[in-house]
């Protein structure tokens, strides 16, 4: 700060004001004291002369005129001299040519006893007195005019100097009001040895004000350490002692805790300014709580030493790693100034600054309004904005770029430059692209998976609903998939379903929609039908495109579906409703031997609703014990002697009345009742296979059917031999029936399954023989004990030449291989005679009895038992107790 902005600070603007009054006071004071008296003298009539002069003057008002001017004029020299004399004795030593004060002063001072003599000589003539004094006054006049001219140049200066003062004193208060940091003022406080023992607030600015829990006016004139006591205890009254003695400046960072501060640490820059300290103070309490924050998570993290480079490089290296580019647009000369980043963004040489024009080039022409359309909304709004858009790179790669931007103003607040970052974001929107497809495509196949299918299929019932059109939805699921997935491998399996997927993809229209629900069943979406036969025709297609052969691993296969149809508006109004009719159809296809297609109908609709009511009277049936097993005997042909009993599983239901096995067993089978009941049917049947034992003198096998999803199950040995245990059966009384299907569905695992089984003891037949994939070669693999031939044969064996064929080939083979055979279905002596000729072991059917209960048992089991003792004494019975015949159109099929 220079000496006169010091000066007006520290001693106030007003200074010369009040020197100027002061000079006032004492020029007039005089010239009223002189006055008075010359009107006093005028007034009483003037005053006596007594020298030759008197002739002069006409009147006394002429004499009192010529002596109280005089007088007013000597006295206003001699008090003009006496003030400069004493005005410049305080800036003696700062004046330059200071010689010139002395004869001005004496200039002055002639000139006034010049007028006491013109005053003298109104009495009495002093004329060598009054020519020495001329001549005093005349040298002093001509030094005067010599060295008055060189004096006003430097007033001149000095008046300037004031001014200059002056307005730097305004400038100084309105940067200080401006500033945003606290600024004070301080005067030191001396003591008698002239020690600073204190500091004094001369000036302070609002920022100094709030910094404290005082108010401006009660600072001002305050001593600094008795307002503010911290400033003697923290050591800071030293450090201002020390600027005021030393002159050096001084910066430096402290905490700072009293109660009359408003922040906890400060920055503070002292500097000195005459005999105090202005004193810049700065809250960086944020700051230091930023860096306190940073540093502890730099310890946390262990952060590595590359880490911890300044700022400004790890800014670089982050716009560099992250490819963010900065630039800044000046508008004046229609320039981009860019960085490093942006030139490696755009693919061209490193240019600092390229013309805006060659920049718009660059970015993609569809997207080129839209980016000049948010520029020029920055630069008329003032508001920042993003855009996103497309841009050619110097090789004729298109990237995408993310681009935010906002303004610059100069003072007046005009814009004058916008400045902004790119970022390059063509990785994201492709990731971000793949993860929506993910997120609405199956992962396995690539199709769309069930959100993405009701979306559209919501779409094209709106459009069908709009333009009265025909939809149609197609349920598709793979036929016995489960056991191809068991065979081939989980890997191959999922082959087999991208297979599929492309396959049936081919065989619709490009306006259809092909997807996949989850596991082996898929959904097409097909609009703007003609008719419900040209979905019939699109699924007979895929019916035959999924059945072409499909090699996997080296092995061929073939697959087939079965497909449900439903179409608008016949077969629902609303997509779900559609879904749902499609795959009830897709049921009745399954129900109807697989590897076709059903359309859903009104009458379809009223079976699933009967297959629904069916399915929830299993499962009352199943908690109400509504269940009972019957007991058809097994009859010896060639001794006649009972030699086991099949179970047969009959249902009266509360609500359905009697159910026949034939309608309720694949119902459960598909539900997978059939477990609850198959278990619970095994359990009941070896406790009556105890009792059993107690009614004939000879060992009887208890034959019970075991389903295919009991065959399925990880645990089935485990729980036959609980059972047996449960019951305290023989396990050699127990024989297990399977069928020839659950054999091929995986040799490997039924090999297993059968093994744990045999190794209880438990006996195996193959139910139904010669109605599956018969094979000899299963047989001997899988050790079975008997073969139950299929009643078609034993019924159309006495006239039909190719099933009696059968018959006894069947037989022919399994008395070689030492297996048993039963004949199921026997019903008359002719058929009994003619099995036994073959050989046949045992015979089955109404013949010998129809199914009893367990209470009615004994009575049956007796009359059988009796006649093959009168066989055994004296010849073959001529007519067996047949009894009213049972309708039962699938006698042998149980649990």
């Amino acid at each position: 700060m220079d000496s006169a902005v010091e000066s007006s600070v520290l001693q106030g603007p007003g200074e010369l004001s009040s020197f100027r009054k002061l000079s006032l006071r004492l020029v007039g004071l005089p010239a009223l004291v002189c006055l008075l008296p010359a009107l006093a003298v005028w007034m009483r009539g003037g005053l006596r002369l007594s020298h030759s002069y008197l002739w002069h003057f006409q009147s006394h008002s002429l004499f009192a005129l010529h002596f109280f001017s005089d007088l007013a004029i000597f006295v206003s020299y001699l008090f003009i001299a006496a003030i400069l004399l004493l005005r410049l004795r305080r800036e003696w030593s700062r004046l330059r040519a200071n010689w010139v004060v002395p004869f001005f002063v004496l200039f002055l001072a002639a000139c006034a006893f010049t007028q006491v003599v013109d005053m003298l000589e109104l009495w009495r003539p002093f004329l060598w007195v009054a020519g020495a004094l001329k001549l005093v006054t005349a040298v002093a006049s001509i030094i005067t005019v010599a060295t008055l001219p060189p004096i006003l140049m430097k007033l001149h200066r000095v008046l300037e100097s004031s001014d200059r003062s002056r307005l730097n004193a305004e400038r100084f208060r309105a940067a200080a009001e401006s500033s945003l940091d606290a600024f004070y003022i301080l005067d030191s406080v001396r003591d008698d040895a002239g020690q600073i023992v204190d500091f004094r607030f001369v000036y302070l600015n609002d920022n100094g004000a709030r910094m404290t829990t005082y108010d401006r006016d009660s600072l001002l004139g305050k001593y600094i350490c008795e307002v503010i006591p911290v400033n003697r205890t923290g050591g800071f009254f030293d450090h201002y002692k020390q600027v005021v003695e030393t002159g050096v400046p001084m910066d430096y960072e402290f905490p700072i805790s009293s109660p009359e501060t408003t922040c906890n640490w400060m920055s503070s820059r002292v500097v000195r300014v005459g005999d105090g300290v202005a004193l810049t103070c700065r809250d960086i309490s944020a700051r230091k709580e930023a860096e306190r924050e940073l540093h502890n998570n730099l310890d946390t993290l262990r952060v590595s030493e590359s880490e911890h480079r300044s700022f400004s490089d790890r800014l670089q290296l982050a716009n560099q790693v992250a490819q963010v580019g900065v630039w800044e647009w000046d508008l004046a000369t229609d320039h981009l100034i860019w960085d490093d980043t942006m030139t490696q963004l755009y693919g061209i040489e490193s240019l600092p600054v390229i013309e805006y024009d060659r920049w718009r080039q660059m970015v993609h022409p569809s997207d080129r309004p839209e980016v000049e359309s948010v520029l020029k909304s920055v630069i008329s709004n003032g508001k920042s904005a993003s855009v996103d858009f497309r841009m050619f790179r110097a090789d004729g790669a298109v990237r995408y770029i993310s681009s935010s931007q906002g303004v610059v103003r100069d003072p007046s607040g005009r814009v004058t430059r916008v400045v902004g970052v790119n970022v390059d974001v063509t990785d994201r929107r492709v990731a971000n692209a793949r993860i929506s497809h993910l997120a609405h495509h199956d992962a396995l196949t690539g199709l769309p998976n069930r959100e993405l299918l009701q979306d559209r299929l919501r779409v094209c019932l709106d459009r069908s609903k709009r333009f009265k059109t025909r939809l149609g939805v197609l349920v598709i699921d793979i036929d016995h998939f489960k056991k191809t997935n068991d065979h081939l491998g989980h890997r191959q399996g999922d082959e087999v379903l991208k297979i599929a997927a492309t396959r049936l993809k081919a065989q619709f229209r490009s306006v259809d929609t092909v997807g996949r629900l989850g596991g082996d069943e898929f959904v097409a979406v097909l609009p703007d039908l003609q008719s419900v036969q040209d979905a019939r025709r699109l699924g007979q297609k895929a019916l035959v495109a999924l059945h072409e052969p499909i090699t996997i691993a080296g092995q061929e296969i073939r697959i087939t579906a079965s497909i449900g149809i439903a179409t608008f508006p016949d077969g629902g109004m609303d997509p779900d409703l559609l879904l749902h009719n499609a795959d009830t159809a897709m049921y009745f296809a399954k129900s109807a031997g697989r590897n076709n297609l059903q359309i859903f109908t009104e009458e379809l609709d009223d079976a699933a609703a009967r297959k629904n009511r069916m399915e929830d009277a299993l499962r009352l049936g199943i908690a109400n014990g509504e269940f009972e097993l019957f007991y058809q005997p097994q009859v010896s042909l060639q001794n006649h002697t009972v030699t086991g009993v099949e179970a047969l599983i009959r249902w009266n239901s509360a609500t359905l009345g009697v159910v026949l096995p034939l309608e309720f067993i694949p119902l459960a089978e598909e539900t997978g009742l059939i477990v609850a009941i198959g278990e619970w049917a095994l359990k009941t049947a070896c406790n009556d296979a105890i009792k059993i034992q107690r009614m004939v003198d000879h060992p009887v096998t208890m034959a019970v059917n075991l389903s295919p999803r009991q065959f399925e199950q990880d645990n089935l040995s485990q729980r036959i031999e609980l059972i047996l245990a449960e019951s305290g059966l023989a396990p050699s009384l127990l024989e297990i029936e399977l069928t020839e299907n659950m054999l091929v569905s995986d040799t490997s695992d039924a090999l297993a399954i059968l093994n744990r089984i045999r190794n209880l003891g438990v006996r195996l037949s193959i139910d139904d023989f010669g109605t599956g994939f018969s094979s000899m070669s299963y047989i001997v693999k899988f050790a079975i004990d008997r073969l139950k031939i299929d009643r078609s044969f034993i019924s159309a064996s006495v006239n039909d030449l190719s099933c009696r064929t059968v018959t006894k080939a069947i037989i022919g083979l399994a008395r070689d291989l030492k297996i048993e055979v039963v004949a199921e279905g026997v019903e008359d002596e002719e058929q009994r005679a003619f099995l036994a000729r073959l050989g046949c072991d045992d015979g089955q059917g109404y013949l010998f009895s129809r199914p009893r209960t367990i209470a009615e048992l004994p009575a049956t089991l007796r009359g059988l038992e009796e006649k093959a003792a009168r066989h055994r004494l004296g010849g073959l019975p001529k007519a067996w107790p047949a009894g009213p015949f049972l309708i039962d159109t699938e006698p042998s099929r149980t649990a």
